[in-house]
């Protein structure tokens, strides 16, 4: 999942959400977002590619079975779609969490907003009143459970962060993260 702003809504602003399907492959479904202002004006983009996994057996559905289904839109925000992310080298940042129930969405498992959360909870103080958000791409590889211990780790390169979020008892890696800054 990738979103670019260009500009946060204001206060009360009134806004418009925009998505559409992109259609599906084997494995993943492409959704695409756009907010406008009340004058039409993109002030955000989204793109995301999804996987549905079957509750049962714990796999990813085959996608192509619900292609008859999704009404596709050929309007595309990015004209690539998401890439593996690299991974986060010498992290100075941290950020310890404990999943906790507030965490969960109605699957039971991390609230995929809460790992761009606990990145931005590892930013030092400094950074959150002198930036603002530019751009988040997030990789999303497993879910996190409740009770889970994780750590948001990052590394900085000029205004951007490459973070991930690893469950520490599992030795696994949940999230993977890159956020570019601007100065506000």
């Amino acid at each position: 999942f990738r979103f670019v702003v260009h500009r946060f809504p204001r206060r009360g602003e009134m806004i418009l959400i925009r998505t559409w399907s992109r259609g599906t492959d084997r494995l993943s479904a492409y959704r695409d977002f756009k907010v406008l202002d009340k004058h039409d004006q993109v002030i955000c983009e989204a793109g995301g590619q999804w996987v549905i996994i079957c509750n049962e057996r714990r796999k990813p559905l085959d996608m192509r079975s619900f292609s008859a289904v999704i009404p596709i839109h050929e309007e595309a925000v990015f004209q690539d779609n998401p890439v593996k992310l690299p991974k986060a080298l010498n992290p100075g940042l941290r950020f310890i969490h404990q999943v906790n129930w507030s965490d969960l969405d109605f699957n039971f498992h991390v609230n995929n907003l809460n790992y761009l959360r606990w990145t931005l909870n590892a930013l030092p103080h400094e950074i959150h009143r002198t930036q603002k958000i530019r751009k988040v791409e997030i990789n999303f590889f497993r879910e996190g459970q409740l009770g889970n211990k994780t750590e948001a780790i990052l590394s900085r390169k000029s205004n951007q962060f490459l973070g991930s979020i690893l469950d520490i008892e599992n030795k696994m890696e949940l999230a993977r993260l890159r956020i570019e800054l601007q100065g506000k």
